[in-house]
């Protein structure tokens, strides 16, 4: 694939327009996303210039979240997603995982590594401006 430059007074204008110039790449806009939920939080361990000195280890897990019904839990280190290391860094423009997708996280439990699939959720909206909203299982159809 070829690629050629636009100039970026061409690129902001097509922005503003709504379209992009002939050779561009789209990119949703992320407030036009549904992002899906997974139920988990996480700490990580970082050095003084802030780079991560470990993976992220799960520190709690929504009850009935779909982290918890795929079998996560609390002290996994989260190590990778879909195959790709946690550390890797994610091209601006990528569509986080709608609800209904999967996602396979894979975690470092006990000295071993497993990889546990995760139908992503979708998250309550919340009550108040101090509250995230609960993150809840879709609805699966099987066949």
């Amino acid at each position: 694939m070829k690629h050629r430059r636009i100039p970026f007074a061409a690129a902001l204008l097509a922005l503003v327009a709504g379209a992009a110039p002939s050779g561009a790449q789209t990119v949703t806009p992320q407030s036009a996303v549904v992002a899906g939920c997974r139920g988990y939080s996480f700490n990580s361990r970082t050095d003084e210039s802030g780079l991560p000195i470990d993976y992220p280890v799960l520190t709690e897990l929504q009850p009935g979240s779909p982290a918890e019904r795929a079998g996560l839990r609390v002290g996994d280190l989260y190590v990778a997603q879909n195959g790709v290391s946690v550390f890797a860094w994610t091209p601006p423009g990528t569509r986080p995982p709608a609800p209904g997708d999967t996602v396979v996280m894979r975690v470092r439990r006990d000295g071993r590594e497993l990889d546990v699939p995760v139908v992503v959720g979708r998250r309550d909206p919340p009550k108040s401006r101090d509250e995230v909203g609960l993150c809840r299982p879709v609805a699966t159809t099987t066949p």
